[in-house]
């Protein structure tokens, strides 16, 4: 089931099973089991409800013996607001849940012990937690941790120790990892971590999580700048496993020159390297390769040489999970500007020219360029896929490679969806429309095939079709006043196109 209110969060169990937890209004929050076995989903049920709350946001954690999540509930819940009427939920089952409200605000991912009889979730600051114990219910703690201006986790152990992690500012712009543990006996144990040595990362930003007992993740958000921290067991010291890309060895760092270098930008993607893309001259693009092992960056390769300077970042970009393909957006002006200025375009800049708008793809197997004519991109199969409408024919990246079809998109309002790796969608106008798409129409080896008839009228004609914010089946039409929302469903096993 998908819901808009609160988007399903999906927690996978060691055992195959996984859970779904999510919201259709924010009131009533759902849950769904996932059985390997059947390879189906149960029906959501209800799993949490209290009048007066909504519930906006979902985390959790699972070991081999149980799941503890965290509700952020309040009464007339906030993005922007920390919420104060959590609630801890732990199951060790998923069937039977103990509940209780987390005191004070608590937003961070709760940990949960090995055997899936205790869990802990942060609230209130200072280092004050909530446990839960299975038979014993919940109980109120704390350890003396004094930072909560910065990212923040909780762990605990199958005896019941609770340990605290977070980041702590170090001598001048240095960041560290603070761990304090409150020991069976009432004892506390201390150790202070140094993420990068001889390198200056402030804590602002810095998120700190837990991924079991014994792993903690620090980074700022994206596979580049994540920190790998582990311990062997609970009486161990932590200790840097594995360096964030950013701080590796050997990576060549180009700086934010807009007339004389393109600052380096880090890409990947799922089941793929790391790659960091830049440009030393705006006219030679640059990538260097990480190699996980190694822990540090591979010799530069230049994937595309422009002849003279005058390259500048687009404004798309695939990185993170969500991806299985790389896709790389530059800009490279097609003619030299007498003052030397090339601005930068897409989102926040001005629109690409024509025939300089580079999209570098990497489907796993070496890199490629295609030139991006003047319809969007179009994202489908989960991030599998992703078409580039040329000013020739259409191309699409997936795990089979890059496949240039044996189509074009010609009109100006043209939508491109792919479906596969050697077919996609078009939304088009196939005469008389004004440029406002009224058939939907299927690729085939020998051009288009139309599964659909449209009806699309609008005063004036059609100006440019565009992406929505986030890359999938949704696309906007603009006009001259006004602008038409276009989206890509399947129903009954067949694809259709959705206006407005």
């Amino acid at each position: 089931m998908r819901y808009a209110a609160l988007p399903n969060v999906v927690i996978p169990l060691p055992d195959g099973r996984r859970i779904a937890v999510g919201s259709p209004d924010r009131r009533r929050v759902m849950i769904q089991r996932y059985s390997p076995g059947s390879q189906t989903w149960s029906k959501p049920s209800l799993l949490f409800h209290k009048k007066g709350l909504e519930c906006g946001d979902v985390s959790g954690k699972a070991s081999a013996g149980g799941v503890a999540l965290l509700l952020e509930c309040d009464p007339g819940w906030s993005e922007d607001q920390a919420p104060v009427h959590s609630h801890a939920l732990a199951s060790r089952d998923t069937f039977t849940w103990a509940r209780h409200q987390v005191p004070g605000e608590a937003y961070t991912t709760p940990g949960i012990s090995p055997d899936g009889r205790r869990a802990v979730w942060l609230g209130g600051g200072s280092g004050h937690h909530l446990t839960w114990r299975l038979g014993h219910g919940f109980q109120s703690g704390s350890v003396p941790f004094d930072s909560d201006e910065y990212g923040v986790t909780a762990v605990v152990s199958d005896p019941g120790e609770v340990t605290v992690a977070g980041a702590i500012s170090g001598e001048g712009d240095g960041c560290s990892l603070g761990f304090v543990t409150r020991a069976l006996d009432g004892g506390v144990r201390k150790q202070q971590l140094e993420l990068a040595p001889g390198e200056q990362i402030g804590c602002t930003e810095l998120g700190v999580d837990n991924v079991d007992l014994n792993t903690v993740l620090a980074g700022f958000g994206s596979r580049a700048t994540t920190f790998r921290v582990t311990r062997p067991d609970a009486d161990s010291p932590f200790a840097v496993t594995r360096v964030a890309p950013f701080v590796a060895p050997d990576l060549i760092s180009y700086p934010s020159r807009p007339r004389r270098a393109m600052y380096t930008r880090f890409h990947s993607a799922r089941g793929q390297a790391l790659f960091a893309v830049g440009s030393p001259d705006r006219r030679r693009i640059r990538v260097q390769r990480y190699d996980e092992q190694a822990q540090r960056w591979l010799d530069p390769v230049t994937v595309y040489d422009h002849g003279f300077r005058a390259c500048t970042w687009g404004g798309f970009g695939s990185d993170g999970d969500y991806w299985s393909v790389l896709a790389v957006d530059i800009t490279c002006y097609p003619k030299r500007s007498a003052d030397g200025d090339y601005p930068p375009t897409g989102q926040y800049g001005q629109p690409a020219p024509r025939g300089g708008h580079i999209i570098l793809l990497n489907a796993g197997q070496g890199w490629r360029r295609a030139f991006l004519g003047a319809h969007p991109l179009g994202a489908g199969g989960g991030g599998a896929l992703l078409a580039v409408p040329t000013s020739g024919r259409v191309v699409v990246a997936s795990k089979s490679g890059v496949i240039r079809l044996p189509v074009r998109a010609t009109r100006r309002c043209d939508i491109v969806l792919p479906i596969g790796p050697r077919t996609v969608l078009r939304v088009t106008d196939t005469g008389g429309n004004n440029g406002w798409p009224n058939a939907l129409q299927r690729s085939t080896a020998t051009g288009w095939k139309t599964i659909q008839r449209l009806r699309l009228t609008r005063p004036g004609p059609c100006v440019r079709a565009i992406q929505s914010e986030v890359a999938g089946p949704r696309f906007y039409l603009d006009g001259r006043s006004d602008q038409v929302a276009v989206r890509f469903v399947r129903v009954d096993g067949r694809w259709r196109a959705r206006i407005g």
